[in-house]
């Protein structure tokens, strides 16, 4: 990871150095609004019984021993959750500059993203032997077993509002496709911070002939739910957009000025989770689709 941040800050320092250069050449114009939806992907935590106990406390579940139970890592590599915003876009003018080929941009806006940090997970299976049945007719003996599971299951996740600033450069804006590729900034604020805790319980009874009996008879299950709210905290992602732009239209004004927009962001997302004392920095990965409207 440190090798992702390291290029980074490279392609920051660089995307800094053209907007130095642009804001003594040119002039900021509105362009465009646009809208999003897509998909926040980010390398997440495996949390511990304890981190569950910090942020639960009042929890009726957790006061229970698990120490005979299984861990389970309820996920492993990324974890993923839906993002959506809307941007106002700026672009450069340098009167200049007639022929230019490379543009520069400027794009603000706010999305919305409900993520998972922290999980964990711990079960266990019994099997017993509760019942011996003899058939009459082939003089054959068949067991009835009962086999009961329980576990527990813990979630903790933020639902954020990511304030975002991007610098781009773009080929050519009036082409029917264009290309390209900048620095990001998202602040965000949680505003909903919360941890989920599950507990289930079941048991079903089965023998060693199905043909007569069911082998599922018997099935019970209970289950039981908490949920508890967590104090806000803040976050920060630094991204590389990269994208491509389609304009719709060729003739029409209003699909001439409609585009679709693809966007690719290679991230670095920080977060913390203050009752843990915790903070993370991982990988993160942002995948939108949007349709934005230039006004020429």
């Amino acid at each position: 990871m440190n090798i992702k941040v390291g290029l980074i800050g490279i392609v920051f320092s660089s995307v800094l150095t053209s907007m130095a250069q642009n804001s003594d050449q040119s002039k900021l114009v509105f362009s465009g609004v646009s809208v999003y939806s897509g998909v926040l992907s980010h390398q997440g935590s495996i949390g511990t019984m304890q981190n569950f106990r910090t942020l639960a406390p009042e929890s009726d579940i957790l006061k229970e021993d698990f120490s005979s139970y299984d861990e389970n890592a309820l996920f492993d590599n990324y974890e993923s959750a839906s993002m959506t915003g809307i941007n106002v876009h700026f672009k450069f003018i340098n009167d200049q500059k007639k022929d230019q080929k490379l543009f520069s941009s400027l794009r603000l806006g706010i999305s919305f993203s409900d993520t998972r940090k922290l999980s964990r997970g711990y079960s266990k299976s019994e099997k017993f032997r509760i019942d011996t049945l003899y058939s009459s007719t082939t003089n054959r003996v068949y067991y009835v077993d009962s086999t009961a599971s329980s576990g527990v299951y813990m979630d903790y996740g933020q639902t954020e509002v990511f304030l975002n600033g991007a610098y781009l450069i773009s080929t050519h804006p009036a082409k029917r496709w264009s290309f390209f590729g900048g620095g990001s900034i998202m602040l965000g604020f949680a505003i909903d911070s919360y941890t989920f805790i599950s507990k289930y319980n079941s048991s079903y009874n089965s023998n060693s002939n199905a043909s007569i009996d069911d082998p599922w008879r018997n099935y019970e299950s209970l289950s039981k739910d908490e949920y508890y709210q967590n104090d806000p905290s803040f976050s920060f992602i630094a991204s590389l957009p990269l994208g491509v732009d389609f304009r719709i239209g060729k003739s029409t004004p209003f699909w001439m000025n409609s585009h679709i927009v693809f966007d690719y962001q290679p991230s670095v997302y920080f977060y913390n989770i203050p009752e843990a004392s915790t903070s993370t920095i991982t990988t993160a990965r942002i995948w939108t689709l949007g349709y934005k409207y230039e006004f020429r």
